[in-house]
């Protein structure tokens, strides 16, 4: 019975230190949407181990035996391992629905513009479909931060892509096309929420699709807005480019003149 009791005892430690740690993980809530994944995967690796082997038939027995010579210690170690039941459970849940997202975070990470469009449906279908099926995340406290990442890395992947110094050094075919792919994947991404949250609504759902609209879309729409003024801009320039040309300086004779125009 003593080996038992200090198995018991390292095994109680051992859980209560492994809760504690990953209580001390204070979820942030600026994670990138990737990291969101990374979050709950590393959770379920540093558990899934210590669960397993907590389960094992032998383990069980000698809880069982334990049980029967009524140990006060081992109302402690099930109050410990019903806590990280519950964080190893979340985490492998919460790790399978994200997963299925985790293509669409890739392509906010890495893709096109181009490719960011083409995701965008399937991505907020898929965030849909975790909010009515996952058990964690059909939540506000867990969806809402998600989302509002999700909008975070699409603004900084806009950002990224259009520098007015840029857009002004390249071809204008080449940076009307950029502008205009940036400007659809900002309107793409409310436009595609509230085509989602219309279907929601429409099921009869009590589940409501409805979050700080201000939080998810306030930049997108203001950087949405921004773009058109520089579509506004290269436009505008390509235009006097145009008229400055070759007729103009055969016309006026005035080649120099035009260069500084030009300038």
């Amino acid at each position: 019975l003593s080996e038992l009791l200090l198995a018991l005892e390292g095994w109680t430690q051992v859980l209560a230190a492994a809760v504690e740690g990953e209580h001390a993980k204070v979820p942030k809530m600026h994670r990138s949407p990737l990291g969101e994944i990374a979050f709950w995967r590393q959770r379920c690796s540093s558990l899934s181990a210590l669960y397993e082997q907590l389960n094992m038939p032998r383990v069980q027995n000698i809880l069982l035996a334990l049980q029967q010579h009524d140990v006060p210690l081992l109302s402690t170690f099930v109050y410990h391992f019903g806590e990280l039941s519950k964080l190893y459970l979340e985490a492998r849940d919460n790790m399978k629905f994200l997963t299925t997202l985790e293509r669409n975070f890739k392509h906010l990470k890495d893709g096109s513009l181009e490719t960011i469009i083409e995701s965008l449906p399937t991505m907020v279908n898929g965030l849909r479909m975790v909010w009515v099926i996952s058990r964690h995340y059909n939540t506000d406290e867990r969806m809402a931060p998600l989302m509002e990442n999700i909008a975070e890395s699409i603004s900084k992947r806009v950002k990224d892509e259009i520098k007015l110094s840029r857009i002004l050094s390249i071809e204008y075919p080449v940076a009307r096309q950029l502008i205009v792919e940036a400007k659809t994947v900002l309107e793409q991404w409310s436009e595609q929420y509230f085509k989602i949250r219309k279907r929601i609504e429409e099921s009869g759902s009590d589940h409501r699709w409805e979050f700080d609209r201000k939080a998810l879309f306030g930049k997108t729409d203001y950087i949405a807005e921004v773009c058109g003024d520089f579509l506004e801009i290269v436009d505008a320039l390509y235009r006097f480019q145009k008229f400055l040309g070759p007729e103009l300086r055969t016309v006026t004779e005035d080649s120099d003149g035009v260069d500084e125009v030009l300038r």
